[in-house]
């Protein structure tokens, strides 16, 4: 804006414009006071997205019976619960979805696993010095069948499947989901043998996800936007500017044929939200209505038959939320639902 740009042409002391400013004897303490209030004031501190307001999005990403229609995850976790009985447990933990997971050599991951040092041996051997199961209940409620860490593990393993634009949940997703929880004795465990879990979670990423899958980049640029801003919470409107700023998706095409601009759709975007104060290390949070549109777009490209979400599936799960900010840009910019499903179609080949 341009407030930043004369701020820093104030603070370039070595520059030809500030030698011409000088010339003009202002007053530069009290220009760059008013500068910086104006900063302050446009950032707007207090700053609530307004698709965090009001929000009773009833989003199936709570619902962990999602995981028993999913073949892979069914067999592991039959196969952990009949652990329960030889270790004297009722209630599923973490421990016996990895040990689930470890012993089956056909999954990709635990061959990944395996090369790291991690196996089914090893493991068992570092869970009989466990005595205690008081870090399956860290700061959490109860749950019923799962241990608290084990259910928020299995919930993160959605969540890390629609990211990674599968629209399955396979092993590799749940060990991402446990190793995102930062808590049970599965993480401990996997803490200890693998030591720095955050390089582990990027190698075994890319390791499964081979090719950046079109999801990801879109949410990786939808951060990016997020960050341009000094937001952080990442809207349906951070997602749109993710799927045209991909450009080369069908999603793109579609909103291009329509005259809409990554350029245009970034101003629309400030005007709803602003530009933010630097932010601090706050991690960035997806909206209710951002969530209730990676699920729909997860939905859609399964009841499709698809292996993969495409941008076309997330804009399509966007426009199934009149309010949401991103519709609100679309129409700022002259498009409406119709037009965008219309030119959704059009770009697949589909009536």
């Amino acid at each position: 804006m341009p407030q930043h740009i004369a701020l820093a042409l104030f603070s370039s002391v070595d520059s030809g414009a500030y030698k011409i400013i000088k010339k003009f004897n202002l007053n530069e303490e009290k220009i760059i006071s008013n500068l910086t209030r104006l900063l302050d004031k446009n950032s707007n501190e207090d700053f609530e997205h307004p698709e965090n307001l009001n929000e009773n999005l009833n989003a199936t990403l709570s619902n962990i019976n999602n995981f028993f229609k999913e073949k892979n995850v069914e067999e592991i976790l039959n196969n952990a619960a009949s652990k329960l009985s030889t270790c004297g447990y009722e209630i599923l933990g973490t421990e016996q979805i990895l040990q689930s997971i470890l012993e089956n050599n056909d999954y990709e991951v635990t061959k990944f696993l395996d090369k790291t040092g991690v196996n089914k041996d090893v493991f068992a051997q570092k869970l009989q010095g466990i005595s205690s199961r008081s870090a399956e209940f860290e700061n959490s409620e109860k749950q019923i069948i799962f241990t608290p860490n084990a259910f928020k593990a299995m919930l993160l393993a959605i969540d890390t499947a629609r990211e990674l634009g599968s629209v399955e949940i396979k092993p590799e997703h749940i060990i991402l989901g446990m190793i995102k929880t930062k808590t049970g004795i599965a993480y401990h465990i996997l803490k200890d043998l693998i030591n720095d879990t955050e390089s582990f979670e990027e190698k075994l990423t890319k390791e499964v996800t081979g090719k950046t899958p079109e999801m990801l980049s879109i949410l990786r640029l939808a951060k990016e936007e997020a960050q341009n801003l000094n937001r952080t919470s990442i809207g349906t409107e951070m997602l749109l500017l993710g799927i045209l700023g991909l450009g080369s998706g069908v999603g793109a095409s579609a909103l291009h044929k329509l005259g809409i601009t990554l350029k245009d759709a970034r101003y629309e975007v400030e005007k709803l939200v602003g530009c933010g104060s630097e932010h601090d290390n706050t991690p960035y949070e997806y909206t209710p209505r951002a969530k209730k549109a990676l699920e729909c777009a997860y939905e859609i490209a399964k009841s499709h038959s698809k292996t993969k979400i495409s941008s076309e599936n997330l804009l399509y799960a966007i426009t199934r939320q009149k309010e949401c900010l991103a519709m609100k840009v679309l129409e700022a910019l002259g498009t409406d639902v119709l037009e965008i499903k219309y030119g959704i179609r059009k770009e697949i080949g589909e009536d």
